[in-house]
Parts: C-alpha cells; structure tokens; sequence
C-alpha cells in the first residue's frame, strides 16, 4: 500500500496505482476516502486560519484596552500628586498665618 500524503498534487495518481491483489472497486474507494479526508483538511486549516485571525483580532484589542487603562492610571496619579500638592501649599500657607 502506498503512503498517504496530503501535499502530494498527483495523491489520487498514487493512491489509485494498483498494488498487489486489490480490486479497483478497493482502489477507487480509497481514492475517495483520501480526497474526502484532503478536503476535510483543508476545510479544518481554514477554520483554524479564521479563528487565529478572529483571536488576534481580539487580543489587539485587549491590548488597546490595556494602553488606555494604562493611561487613565497615570493621569489618575498625576492627579492625586498635584492634590497632595495643593493641600501641602495650602496647610503651609495657614501654618504661616498662625
């Protein structure tokens, strides 16, 4: 029996090639059987190829979102750093009025 490979161009040549006491019944149902499992493939690696598109797409966006949390936590610091430093202004100013 002859290997099966799925990136052969000519497989069904191979798979139909006689081999020692089998029919062409049985030649022609493994043929089939062969190119029913390379289309099957093929079809799965699309799939796949579609959901690692669809995911990326969404781990890019993740990402985007990450940026602007990143973002909004610094500016939430920079914010309680120039509070703090008002309220340290302010208390210095009443401490020299006292």
């Amino acid at each position: 029996m002859t290997p099966l490979t799925l990136n052969s161009k000519n497989c069904y040549k191979e798979i139909t090639s006689a081999t020692e006491g089998e029919s062409l019944f049985s030649r022609k149902t493994r043929a089939l059987n062969h190119q029913l499992f390379c289309r099957f493939c093929f079809s799965l690696s699309r799939r796949v190829d579609r959901m690692e598109h669809s995911i990326g797409s969404i781990v890019s966006k993740i990402d985007a979102v990450l940026v602007k949390l990143e973002a909004m936590e610094k500016a939430k610091l920079k914010r309680r750093e120039t509070m703090a430093r008002l309220l340290d202004s302010i208390a210095d100013v009443s401490r020299q009025q006292e």
